[in-house]
């Protein structure tokens, strides 16, 4: 019994032993592969202020068109959010709690594919001009939005502030 207890301390000990070598190594590696990419900043996923607006022409639900003239003048609230993004949807419900009297109805831009996202278009609607977007290589990739949701204040042309939080947003108020 002494020496089953003996041989099982032992292996225990050289597992031990193992598991922190392995541990250096992968640390080492690490290191080594962090050095080589640099150091890692922030995630550039929405278009910086003064960003000029990209020239488009889409077409919104209702039928109308929807293009770059639109966000020549006062500042518009532009939202963009994904079918499948959970976030997205309370997005949507702090696009009602702002005052949006005053300004340009808000664009909204929708991801997604008409039958998956018809609950979002159903809320936007009402109070914004609805644009379905089936990819993220449309309007999305053209505004630089690569994360959702997105709001940007878009006012003569660039975009004054972006963020992915309405609270940060603050319409007719120059950055």
């Amino acid at each position: 019994m002494e020496v089953f207890l003996a041989a099982m301390v032992g292996l225990i000990g050289a597992v031990a032993v193992a598991a922190l070598g392995l541990a250096v190594v992968t640390m080492r590696r690490l290191r080594l592969l962090l050095e080589q990419i640099g150091p890692l900043g922030p995630v550039d996923d929405l278009p910086a202020s003064g960003t000029p607006v990209p020239e488009f022409l889409v077409e919104a639900s209702d039928g109308g068109p929807v293009s770059n003239a639109d966000l020549a003048g006062d500042d518009t609230l532009m939202l963009f959010v994904d079918g499948g993004c959970p976030t997205c949807f309370d997005a949507v419900a702090a696009v009602r709690a702002l005052p949006l009297d005053g300004v340009p109805r808000p664009i909204a831009v929708v991801i997604g594919e008409p039958a998956e996202v018809a609950g979002l278009v159903s809320e936007l609607e009402p109070m914004a001009r609805v644009v379905l977007e089936p990819a993220h290589n449309g309007l999305p990739f053209r505004f630089g939005v690569r994360g959702f949701p997105a709001a940007l204040v878009v006012g003569d042309g660039v975009v004054r502030t972006a963020s992915h939080f309405l609270d940060q947003i603050e319409l007719g108020v120059r950055a």
